[in-house]
């Protein structure tokens, strides 16, 4: 599912901006942002969910790591 999203919304946007589509509304723009960037939210949470049953004594760790890693990505893009 979040793959899918993902594809969906940043191929829309890459064929919008790149002129091999028609020229969309800017709500139509937001909405293809907005699908795109909520599909890491289930990447994310699978990733999370397989971390914590694998490391049971470090899950804290695990955790952090990867929240801290997704805030760092979302930085370095803004």
């Amino acid at each position: 599912m979040g793959a899918t999203m993902n594809l969906v919304g940043y191929l829309m946007i890459y064929l919008a901006i790149d002129g091999r589509t028609s020229r969309p509304p800017v709500w139509l723009m937001c909405v293809y942002i907005c699908v795109g960037a909520n599909s890491q939210s289930f990447a994310n949470t699978g990733a999370l969910v397989t971390c914590v049953k694998n490391f049971l004594e470090s899950r804290g760790v695990v955790l952090g790591l990867l929240k801290g890693f997704v805030g760092l990505t979302g930085a370095i893009f803004t």
